[in-house]
C-alpha cells in the first residue's frame, strides 16, 4: 500500500516532469514561429525571384520580335537589291 510520503513523492515527480513538457513545448513554439518567418521571408524572395523572371521573359519576347522585324526588313532589301542588278 502507498504511503503518505509516496504519494507525495509521485507528485513531485510529475510536477518535475510536467515542467519539462511545459519548457519542451515552448521551445518547440519559439522553433515553430522561426521556421514560419523564415517560410515567410523565402516566399518574398520566391515572389521576387517570379518577377524577375516575368520580366525578362518579356524582354527576350521583344528582342525576338525586333531581331525577327529586322531579318524582314534585311530580306526584303537583299531582294531589293538583287531585282535592282
Amino acid at each position: 500500500m502507498l504511503t503518505d510520503e509516496d504519494i507525495k513523492k509521485i507528485q513531485t515527480v510529475i510536477k518535475e516532469e510536467i515542467v519539462g513538457v511545459k519548457t519542451d513545448v515552448a521551445l518547440v513554439r519559439q522553433d515553430v514561429a522561426e521556421v514560419k518567418s523564415d517560410i515567410s521571408d523565402l516566399r518574398e524572395l520566391v515572389q521576387g525571384l517570379i518577377v524577375s523572371c516575368d520580366s525578362m521573359a518579356k524582354a527576350i519576347n521583344d528582342l525576338k520580335l525586333e531581331y525577327t522585324g529586322i531579318v524582314h526588313q534585311l530580306n526584303r532589301h537583299d531582294d531589293m537589291d538583287k531585282a535592282t542588278r
